[in-house]
């Protein structure tokens, strides 16, 4: 509710997750949603600022309930910062009128169920998409029962089934095993997770990977899907990913080849897993740590987190992390591999595949985002630099492809410029080499490594094709002729040990690749 005091007036309301979602009105037995971000609003849908500069918010109690007490008479909006775990329902407005954006229509058997907003007030508030606007508010009045409403899905949907996979023989397989012969390029479509390994918290079966093109933080979307995210998320404390980060807890070492030393870096949060990657584009490797979802990359590649750099969110901590240069456009960008998500089998059927020129053409665009319609349930948030814009963006590709236990990998398997997607899971690997995204005949199959060895990929002798390796309590062996079998041909290289992860870069800019370890400690007192 919103309780009034005179003359300025007052703001409450309650959101709840609601069974009955026709209506948007709360009802007996509907769970409350407590911790939820709500913004205040001008007419508009542009966030009001407190005497601070910062947006006045609020969060719902253990009850659902939020207030904005002691306002001046006049027109208000309020905005909710989309809560993780759930799916928006229909919003209301409350009992002084308003108008209720839900973000969009919710569909029960053959029913679709929504608002009706015109074009004229969308051009009016701006491009917000869950909000409660143009509350009129007069002197010692107040408007109640402004309610958003959220849903969390418990239906299973079926798994799609894929195609048995045709092992290749596991010999050893020459370099033009990981070439193999050209097919016309594909188009890009996600898919929806097929196989019941591991169940996700949105009742959807299986494990997926959400590829994201950050395009070191200037991606290609729609302005519209830019304003939305500044309007609903900007000015958050998502900021407090350089407020409050002191990423002092991990040490790198970085081997620069046969050139000299291995350098060592101060760059990590608690709980954080390494990532690596050329994210700016200028051909040098950059750092980076996922910690529960939030991804934080050294961006200007200066070794420490400053306001120069580049925070993301995507995945949660269930996700595991993984990078590559989804696009072809010289700059790695981020995914995760991990539960799937609502929305993911729309999205898996209409998955075009990544831009590679050995993924088949099926009519649809590989390198451009998905249309609404087709995207998965969900956004990868992003802020370039400490003073830019927060944004949010579709994911760009979604694929069903691996299990539980497997290790995400990534890597240029046939020299095209674009990173494909694989699994490694005990000395087991599988490489989709069309970059299509599911398993097929094309895929290639090989052993390599043993029980308790960590994947390695990188390109270590500069021709642009990825090699394989495997790193065992500091000891490295790379397969660089690409035969399947390490021996004297191959690199045999010492950094690290048990304590360590295996990380691979090119740390000098040469166009080879050269190995580094990574381990998290307790704050360290300053760069080495």
């Amino acid at each position: 509710p919103i309780e009034t005091t005179n003359p300025a007036t007052d703001l409450p309301s309650v959101l709840a997750s609601l069974p009955s979602i026709r209506s948007g009105i709360r009802q007996p037995g509907d769970t409350p949603v407590p911790g939820v971000t709500l913004m205040l609003a001008d007419a508009t849908g542009t966030p009001l600022l407190n005497q601070a500069g910062n947006p006045i918010e609020t969060t719902t109690d253990a009850n659902g309930y939020y207030q904005f007490a002691g306002l001046p008479p006049g027109l208000y909006s309020v905005i909710k910062v989309h809560p993780s775990g759930y799916i928006d329902g229909l919003n209301k407005a409350g009992t002084l009128g308003g108008e209720a954006i839900s973000p969009t229509l919710i569909q029960v058997g053959a029913e679709s169920i929504g608002p009706s907003v015109s074009a004229a007030l969308l051009q009016t508030v701006g491009p917000v998409n869950d909000a409660i606007v143009r509350i009129p508010l007069g002197n010692g009045l107040g408007s109640l029962n402004n309610n958003f409403s959220e849903i969390i899905l418990t239906q299973a949907i079926p798994p799609i089934p894929i195609p048995t996979p045709t092992a290749t023989p596991l010999t050893a397989l020459p370099l033009m095993a990981f070439a193999p012969p050209p097919a016309p390029p594909a188009a890009l479509v996600a898919s929806p997770p097929a196989s019941p390994f591991l169940s996700g918290s949105w009742g959807v079966s299986g494990l997926t990977w959400h590829l994201s093109v950050v395009d070191a933080g200037l991606p290609r979307s729609s302005l519209a899907v830019l304003r939305s995210a500044a309007q609903l998320a900007a000015m958050r404390a998502d900021v407090a990913a350089w407020f409050g980060a002191r990423m002092r807890h991990g040490t790198w070492k970085l081997h620069p080849g046969a050139k000299g030393e291995a350098r060592q870096v101060v760059f990590g949060k608690l709980g954080g897993k390494p990532v690596s990657g050329d994210f700016n584009g200028d051909g040098v490797t950059d750092v980076g740590v996922y910690v529960d979802g939030e991804w934080f990359i050294d961006l200007n590649g200066n070794g420490i987190w400053d306001d120069d750099d580049l925070w993301a969110k995507l995945g949660t901590a269930h996700d595991r992390p993984v990078t590559g240069d989804w696009d072809g456009d010289g700059k790695t960008d981020i995914g995760i591999f991990g539960p799937a998500w609502p929305g993911d089998p729309r999205a898996v059927q209409a998955e075009p595949g990544l831009p590679d020129p050995h993924n088949r053409p099926t009519g649809a665009y590989k390198n451009v985002p998905p249309a609404p319609d087709e995207a998965t349930l969900g956004q990868r948030q992003m802020k370039r630099t400490r003073d830019g814009s927060l944004r949010a963006d579709l994911i760009d590709h979604v694929f069903h492809f691996g299990q539980a236990g497997d290790v995400p990998i990534s890597g240029d398997w046939t020299g095209t410029g674009i990173d494909s997607i694989g699994i490694y899971n005990n000395g087991q690997w599988i490489l989709d080499v069309d970059g299509d995204g599911k398993r097929s005949e094309k895929d290639i199959t090989l052993r390599l490594g043993e029980a308790g060895d960590k994947p390695v990929v990188g390109d270590f002798d500069g021709d642009g094709v990825d090699e394989l390796g495997i790193y065992r309590d500091g000891h490295w062996h790379i397969d660089m002729n690409h035969d399947g079998v390490l021996d004297e041909h191959d690199q045999h290289l010492e950094l690290g040990d048990a304590s360590h992860n295996p990380i691979v870069g090119d740390w000098d800019g040469d166009g080879v690749d050269q190995i580094g370890v990574h381990q998290e400690h307790a704050e360290a007192r300053g760069d080495i």
